[in-house]
């Protein structure tokens, strides 16, 4: 099961990863990204470590306009050329921990608005953090 969380941000202020990485640490994520990458470009499998261990989500950024057609709900951000991050994870609790506790930090941080495809609602950051914090104490039992 693939599971799926956007964060947008108005046109001129997506990060980069250096802020993404700097976003992290300032909210004490237990999370870092290992591999460096140009987030403007790159699409796939995104390496990075919870705690110890190594794991990662799937990034891209994906088109707001096409969003908003298929995810109704998207249509009520009002923002000017949003730039949609795509975090999305398979079933395993530390790919969820890392793509929530990101979308936690790139929202409180950098002022992302995350989205949550499966329940089709907005998240704030309190909720991102607290289903991190969950999916992180699941992954520690696996």
């Amino acid at each position: 099961m693939s599971m799926e969380l956007f964060v947008l941000f108005a046109a001129g202020s997506a990060p980069d990863l250096q802020a993404w990485k700097a976003a992290l640490a300032e909210r004490n994520a237990p999370v870092s990204i290992i591999e460096e990458v140009d987030l403007s470009t790159h699409s796939g499998f995104l390496p990075m470590r919870l705690e110890d261990k190594d794991t990662g989500l799937y990034f891209l950024i994906e088109d707001f306009d096409e969003l908003a057609v298929s995810i109704p709900a998207l249509k009520e951000v009002s923002m000017e050329d949003p730039v949609v991050y795509s975090l999305s994870f398979g079933g395993h609790m530390d790919e969820g921990a890392v793509a929530f506790y990101s979308a936690f930090a790139l929202t409180a941080e950098l002022g992302g608005i995350a989205f949550e495809t499966q329940s089709g609602e907005f998240m704030s950051g309190d909720k991102l953090f607290e289903a991190a914090k969950q999916l992180h104490q699941l992954a520690a039992q696996q």
